[in-house]
């Protein structure tokens, strides 16, 4: 399915460093397979998905929950994919009621996120580059509900690609 590889393309380039992260999106996110399986559900565009493609969703979120860990603290927003990351220059432009607008700048680029918090830790994480995050819900994940073993930004290989 394009839009899964699209979606698992662009986040593993995006790690943010600034000290602009407010408190209600800083911690550990993992995605929530069941509210992002319904999120891609209700949208049209995954309606007219082949069967095939609608049947493989499940095993398809749940192995993007498996590889993709979004870390945000007060100076960075870092995305962790098995053992590598990517950086970036993150800037606060926008703040609505539960909604943030970032412009994160890597490599002379620069694009908009957009992160809206549908309830209490449960975040939507959108961007410019592509409409394939719109699909996508991240829960956050308590402490005491955390992998001790998972590879954190701080252990994470720089990947310059």
């Amino acid at each position: 399915m394009r839009l899964l590889g699209g979606l698992a393309a662009l986040f593993v380039t995006l790690v943010a460093r600034g000290g602009d992260i407010p408190a209600e999106l800083r911690g550990v996110w993992k995605i929530d397979t069941a509210a992002s399986i319904r999120e891609f559900a209700g949208n049209p565009k995954f309606a007219s998905a082949s069967p095939a493609d609608q049947e493989r969703l499940p095993d398809m979120v749940a192995k993007m929950r498996e590889m993709l860990t979004l870390y945000m603290d007060g100076e960075r927003m870092a995305m962790v994919r098995g053992k590598k990351k990517r950086e970036a220059v993150l800037a606060l432009t926008q703040v609505g009621e539960r909604v943030w607008v970032f412009t994160a700048t890597r490599l002379g680029k620069s694009v908009e996120l957009t992160f809206v918090e549908r309830e209490p830790g449960l975040l939507l994480f959108q961007s410019e580059a592509t409409a394939d995050l719109n699909y996508y819900l991240w829960r956050r994940v308590p402490p005491e509900q955390r992998d001790p073993t998972a590879v954190t930004p701080d252990q994470a290989i720089p990947d310059e690609r």
